[in-house]
């Protein structure tokens, strides 16, 4: 048998509406279905369209050439923020031919299943998590129009199928080129009202350190990576694993930046150095407001205090930080929107992010909506930047880094345009 797994590319750096970003980062999703069809002996090819723009006469011949094509409309870096609106993907799917050999998967196809497939009329859907649900089909053992397969078991895959993809074509503006991304664990155990996590489910999934390392030696041990981010929700909420993989990298000798996303309640001032000893150099924090009633009540169980001292932390650790921030929440005020923009400015962040809420189906949210309108918060969302990114402190420190800087700077006019 022979498979094509196509990532579906938006196109636009930064969207227009809801500013997400669109990174050129791997589909470790469907590199770990690679892996696993391969070791079916099934020939597997991947085609990424977020790196490489192809005519729809080529993809149509890689599926014409194939038995069967999985197509995602969000790999997993986007399973928390897919694109709200994914018209576009449907008229992509629509102009291609030979549909009874198509499945699709990802966020939109987990939450409209059913929907998908009647305006596409492909031969199947995958709803969740798709390693599990692609080899089954492939294996024959399902006939089923809408397939999912929940109970994915992280140590049942081999090393993602890196080889198959060019390390050249990925970037992160934030840590540099040949840049990966591998899991030690996927789904996260808290209940923000906010947060997305259909792709997930409700079990946090655990990979065996024996495991971790094989795909460590694999990616930088062979393939070279020179940059790495472990995608987990949170990184540092065991300990424990964090600290063995730290120190199974240095003890490998391994040199390459690495990066990670955590809670602010979730830190560790050992941790983190020893963290830092085997090349961690940003930590991603979701902080979402910096008014303390806002965050007790979107349910993000974390105060003001946490925050700031998990950022001085990692900071005295050697590590710089990120931090994410919304407007928009049902309930919110315009004083608290202001709050957390002068919060953001005042934090010892070396990084800060923003965007609109998105209420997004099966959230907390999905039936309250804001009390501003779109063109209002997008007004803050572009204030927050200007702020953040204009401080003349801010602005000298980056002349240190000035390639790092000019990619900023590209992101910067599509945040705020």
């Amino acid at each position: 048998m022979k498979a094509v797994l196509i990532n579906y590319g938006w196109g636009r750096t930064v969207s227009k509406r809801h500013k997400l970003i669109n990174r050129k980062w791997p589909p470790l999703d469907l590199l770990n279905c690679t892996a696993l069809l391969e070791k079916e002996g099934i020939s597997i090819e991947v085609v990424d369209l977020n790196v490489k723009k192809y005519s729809d006469e080529f993809i149509n011949h890689k599926i014409g050439d194939s038995d069967i094509a999985f197509i995602t409309s969000s790999p997993i870096d986007r399973w928390q923020c897919p694109y709200p609106v994914f018209d576009e993907f449907i008229l992509f799917v629509n102009a291609l031919k030979q549909k009874n050999k198509i499945y699709i998967m990802g966020a939109h196809a987990s939450l409209y299943p059913h929907k998908i497939f009647k305006q596409t009329g492909v031969r199947g859907i995958i709803k969740g998590q798709p390693e599990s649900a692609v080899l089954k089909i492939c294996k024959n053992e399902t006939a089923s129009e809408i397939i999912e397969c929940p109970n994915v078991d992280l140590n049942a895959f081999p090393p993602p199928a890196y080889e198959k993809i060019d390390l050249n074509d990925y970037y992160y503006e934030l840590m540099g080129k040949r840049f990966a991304l591998l899991e030690t664990s996927r789904g996260c155990p808290f209940h923000c009202l906010f947060c997305f996590k259909a792709m997930y489910g409700d079990k946090v999934k655990k990979k065996s350190l024996q495991k971790i390392k094989d795909d460590i030696d694999y990616i930088v041990g062979r393939l070279k990576a020179k940059n790495i981010y472990f995608i987990d929700l949170e990184f540092t909420l065991d300990k424990e694993t964090a600290a063995k993989i730290s120190e199974y990298i240095i003890e490998k000798g391994y040199k390459f930046n690495w990066c990670c996303q955590t809670r602010v309640d979730a830190v560790d001032y050992e941790l983190f150095c020893l963290m830092h000893r085997a090349g961690c150099k940003l930590i991603h924090y979701g902080i979402e407001s910096g008014s303390q009633r806002v965050l007790d009540m979107i349910q993000k169980r974390i105060d003001i205090k946490d925050i700031t001292e998990a950022i001085n932390m990692t900071k005295k650790a050697g590590i710089e930080t990120a931090g994410f921030f919304m407007f928009g929440f049902p309930g919110e005020t315009e004083k608290e929107m202001n709050e957390t923009i002068s919060y953001a400015t005042k934090l010892n962040l070396d990084y800060a992010s923003f965007h609109p809420v998105i209420a997004y189906p099966e959230t907390g949210f999905i039936k309250n909506k804001c009390d501003y309108p779109d063109e209002f918060i997008a007004g803050v969302v572009r204030t927050a930047y200007l702020k953040f990114y204009l401080k003349p402190a801010y602005m000298l420190s980056r002349l240190f880094k000035p390639r790092q800087a000019l990619n900023q700077l590209r992101l910067f006019r599509g945040l705020i345009g």
